[in-house]
């Protein structure tokens, strides 16, 4: 609470503040474990400071930053957190806030336990939505890493790096960018 007060009253905009940081406003009100849980989307926060402050270029770095996966997950995160909510109120085999949580990840994971499942038709709906959204981040989080392991880095000569470069402005070539990618090829075959 100190934390959010103190950056409230140093922002310039007040308004913009608040509505950056509504789940930390939420976080700070006391109304009950549900509203306290949105106090783990503040270490999540954390965590991702962290990383900016550690940046450097290592291979979990390049898969994070590589199609936003880092955005992603922490997205997934917050929507975890939320979509137990409902399950909360309309599933009957949960019985607190901490079973849903569970069941979501175990779902949104793939793991599927089977511990406890969804017997309304809404529980259901949410439930394919997570199911689905667990499998594309999955996709997504290994096409990036096959990606990385696969993509290998060419050195070119000087000579094709410019052929390279050339071609890939291709509808706009001239008659002097062509003779040059000659020149240059040929300055390779001879060197």
């Amino acid at each position: 609470m100190i934390d959010y007060v103190t950056r409230f009253a140093v922002s310039d905009n007040k308004v913009e503040f608040v509505k950056t940081n509504v789940l930390e406003l939420i976080a700070i009100i006391p109304l009950g474990e549900i509203f306290q849980s949105a106090r783990l989307i503040r270490l999540f926060r954390v965590l991702r400071l962290l990383a900016i402050i550690k940046k450097r270029k290592s291979s979990l770095n390049e898969v994070f930053s590589r199609l936003n996966v880092d955005r992603y997950i922490i997205l997934l995160i917050a929507s975890m957190f939320i979509a137990s909510l409902p399950m909360v109120w309309l599933e009957p085999e949960f019985e607190h806030y901490g079973d849903a949580l569970w069941w979501v990840i175990v779902t949104t994971t793939t793991v599927g336990y089977g511990d406890l499942y969804p017997v309304t038709g809404i529980g259901r709906i949410i439930a394919i939505f997570y199911m689905l959204v667990g499998i594309s981040l999955i996709g997504i989080v290994t096409g990036t890493v096959a990606s990385m392991i696969t993509k290998r880095k060419k050195v070119l000569p000087p000579e094709l790096t410019f052929v390279h470069n050339k071609i890939d402005e291709y509808p706009e070539l001239t008659d002097e960018d062509y003779e040059e990618i000659v020149r240059q090829i040929r300055k390779m075959k001879k060197g």
